[in-house]
Parts: structure tokens; sequence; C-alpha cells
């Protein structure tokens, strides 16, 4: 798991609100047994193919649920969802916020976004060349505004310390 890894990196606690489901299903979220039945609850607003299958929670009320080129918002706790723009046509395989505005998506054929909007609209944001094109960025977390980290598939950590404009390798 990405946040165990960066745990046992950093010795201390990385705050994790990323909730993954395991299958959307009849307009129903199956959830991965142990996370809280809070999410159980959720209304799915779309469940034609390719499934929006990962879900990511800033609150108790702004999640977001996507998968594959669908992104969707809600405002209140996943009772009722906004369809927005996807950052890519590509998979994302993980979003991040720092602030109600501020947020951050990374996929697959190296993606990486920024929103200043709270995801209304992504730009995206340049990648090391290291990473070759056919690589999935998997998981991003940020400690702060300018200090975030992402892993590639290769299972190399990324850090940024200016809020996502740049990236270097990191090992500790």
């Amino acid at each position: 798991d990405f946040f165990v890894e960066l745990n046992q990196k950093f010795g201390k606690k990385i705050r994790s609100t990323f909730i993954y489901a395991y299958q959307v299903y009849n307009k129903g979220l199956l959830q991965k047994p142990g996370f809280p039945t809070i999410y159980s609850n959720i209304i799915v607003p779309d469940v034609s193919y390719p499934y929006p299958n990962k879900m990511y929670f800033y609150s108790a009320n702004i999640g977001f649920l996507f998968g594959e080129n669908k992104l969707y918002k809600t405002l209140d706790g996943g009772k009722s969802w906004k369809k927005q723009i996807a950052p890519s046509y590509e998979t994302q395989n993980a979003i991040w916020f720092v602030s109600e505005t501020i947020g951050f998506s990374c996929g697959n054929s190296k993606t990486l976004f920024r929103t200043n909007d709270g995801g209304d609209k992504w730009q995206a944001l340049n990648v090391p060349s290291i990473i070759s094109i056919n690589s999935a960025l998997q998981s991003i977390t940020f400690t702060s505004n300018s200090v975030g980290y992402f892993m590639d598939n290769g299972g190399r950590l990324f850090r940024t310390i200016d809020g996502g404009n740049s990236w270097t390798q990191y090992s500790s």
C-alpha cells in the first residue's frame, strides 16, 4: 500500500482519506471490507462501462468518484453527483486534494494533472523524463500545499516541493 510505504519511509503518519471502491454494480457501491459503513449509502451516478470504480473524499461532504475517463463530484457526501470533465481519456489511478480547490490526479501513460478550481478544469503537469510514456502513475499524496509525492508502477517515488511544478526522484 502506497501510504504504508510512505509512512515507513518518513516514520510518521500520512493523512490518508483515499477510499478505493471494489466494484460498482446495479447502481450500488460495493466497498472493500473494513472501510466505514458511512460510504455504503452513496448513490452511484453512472454504472455504464467503463465503470467509475475509485473514490476519494477530501471531507465528509466533498468527494470524487472516478475511473477510466469518468469523473463525478459530490458536495453532499454522495447523495448527489455532478459530472465533471475528466482530466484525461487515460485511466486516472488516484486523486488527492490539499484544499477544497487545489487537487492533483495521476494515471496511466504518465499522466499528471492539477486543478485550482475544485476539479472543474485540470492542467497537465510535467512528468520527469525518466518515466516512460507507457508507465502508470499509481498513487499521489501531499503533506502540504507545496510538498507532494507520487509513485509509478515501477515502485519509484517522486517528490515535488513547489506544488507540482517540478518533480524529482526521491529516496530517503
